[in-house]
């Protein structure tokens, strides 16, 4: 899985070159496209990069850019999660399918009152 920062036009590369540091470009942009809609709830499967970029591939080796490049997206989810902790729900996406699933449940369950 390698970055597409190759293909991306100048100013996705630079949103996304630091995610942490360009929060109010991409709200920015969020905003723009959604016009202001947000989604009553959000769930956010954080995993570390190094798991996910080993489960993609058959190899072991991990390259130093798309381990960087992951982790500053991650970090970047993060800190929106943070921002909207009310709204965004974030599960330990290295567990398995059916545990997530089911802590899904469990949530949507709460927070719909049945």
């Amino acid at each position: 899985m390698k970055a597409p920062t190759n293909t991306l036009p100048l100013w996705k590369k630079n949103i996304l070159k630091d995610p942490t540091k360009n929060m109010k470009s991409i709200e920015s942009l969020n905003k723009k496209v959604t016009r202001g809609l947000l989604p009553d709830i959000t769930f956010l499967l954080d995993i570390d990069p190094k798991v996910m970029l080993k489960r993609g591939k058959a190899e072991d080796r991990i390259e130093e850019e798309n381990f960087l490049f992951y982790t500053r997206v991650r970090e970047g989810y993060l800190q929106i999660a943070k921002s909207f902790p009310e709204r965004i729900k974030s599960l330990d996406g290295e567990k398995n399918p059916l545990e997530i699933s089911l802590e899904i449940r469990e949530i949507l369950n709460k927070t719909l009152g049945e």
